[in-house]
């Protein structure tokens, strides 16, 4: 049994908001259809035209850095193309801003950045810095592409600080407040330490279980019969998961098992599975000196998002946008809905989620 990743209980920081303004989203713009662009172009910021080449060498470079692919569909593959050409127009009118502003980034800085992300994700010193280079050569872009592309977030993040370093952070009322009103998002939710067998068909499960009620050894039956490795060495240990880390089927079995119970067998993606439960740990609500200090920087946050945002649509309104056909955003007069609660949690509690 493979743990499946939520996708949706990630901290969204300062840099998921820019990641919003600059690569994902709907519309944002306000287009104007003036001059006729020429054959090869995907779009015009204040008269400036960008190439479609130009767009098809960002998504190259988007890939190198955060492995954005281009999708196969061809649907989402057009829609793909209006956010990148979208994300590069805005960025223009971003980087405008910031020259007005006087703001630039030191190459010393952006190579600095470089160097982390090389260390991070490739690894150090000239084996890490090779690893990066051979990762540009098979994705179509170059360092001083990526170099520019970590100069432009660090642009962004200093323009965001900038246009936001008014905004008050909350006091302690406030986050009293939030507190009482977020508190089932506050709540650690059920957790269950279980043990897994993986096998290949329904019959070998069932011998399993059989074997199981005669009295052998979950850990020891693991360890010799599943055919998940990774997790066979540990007994079939599975370690502490909530149900949304499960695949739906099996979530739903393990976390109506009582302490104790083997279940199943029951099809995964990945085989017949057989579980058992180890453990059960109830849901817990935080007490509030745990979390006064995160929860006041997350309201921090979002005010902060509210200003930008506003900032942000009126340097649109002010911008000429052009865009070819086949690169138009669909609703290029809306801003993105997401970005009204960029962390996506403001009204849940209350919507009883």
């Amino acid at each position: 049994m493979k743990i499946k990743i939520p996708s949706g209980r990630r901290t969204r920081m300062i840099a998921a908001l820019l990641a919003v303004a600059l690569v994902a989203g709907s519309g944002v713009w306000w287009f104007l259809q003036r001059d006729a662009l020429p054959e090869d172009a995907a779009f015009r910021v204040d008269g400036t035209t960008v190439q479609v080449g130009e767009v098809e060498q960002r998504a190259a470079t988007l890939k190198a850095l955060y492995g954005i692919e281009v999708p196969t569909d061809p649907a989402q593959r057009r829609q793909f193309w209006r956010d990148t050409a979208q994300a590069m127009a805005l960025s223009q009118v971003v980087d405008k801003a910031a020259k007005e502003r006087g703001i630039t980034i030191p190459r010393r800085n952006a190579e600095q950045a470089l160097a982390d992300y090389i260390t991070r994700y490739f690894g150090e010193g000239a084996e890490g810095r090779d690893a990066f280079v051979a990762a540009l050569g098979s994705q179509a872009t170059s360092e001083a592409q990526v170099r520019a592309e970590v100069s432009r977030h660090l642009l962004l993040t200093r323009l965001f600080a900038e246009v936001t370093s008014d905004v008050p952070a909350p006091d302690e009322a406030a986050v009293r407040r939030a507190f009482d009103e977020r508190r089932c998002l506050l709540t650690t939710p059920e957790r269950r330490r279980i043990r897994n067998i993986v096998v290949t068909g329904k019959a070998d499960a069932r011998r399993v279980m059989n074997t199981l009620r005669r009295g052998t050894s979950f850990a020891e039956l693991a360890r010799s019969h599943s055919a998940d490795r990774s997790t066979a060495d540990r007994g079939g240990d599975l370690g502490l998961v909530a149900r949304e880390d499960l695949e739906e089927g099996y979530a739903e079995a393990a976390f109506s098992a009582d302490r104790g119970e083997v279940f199943g067998p029951i099809r995964s993606e990945h085989g017949w599975n057989v579980g058992v439960v180890v453990e059960v740990r109830k849901p817990q609500d935080p007490p509030y000196r745990k979390v006064a200090e995160q929860l006041g920087s997350l309201l921090h946050y979002e005010a902060q998002a509210s200003v930008w945002r506003a900032w942000l649509q009126g340097r649109l309104d002010k911008a000429e946008v052009v865009y070819a056909e086949s690169y138009r955003p669909k609703d290029p007069g809306a801003l993105p809905t997401s970005m009204s609660d960029p962390t996506g949690t403001a009204e849940a509690c209350q919507d009883g989620q």
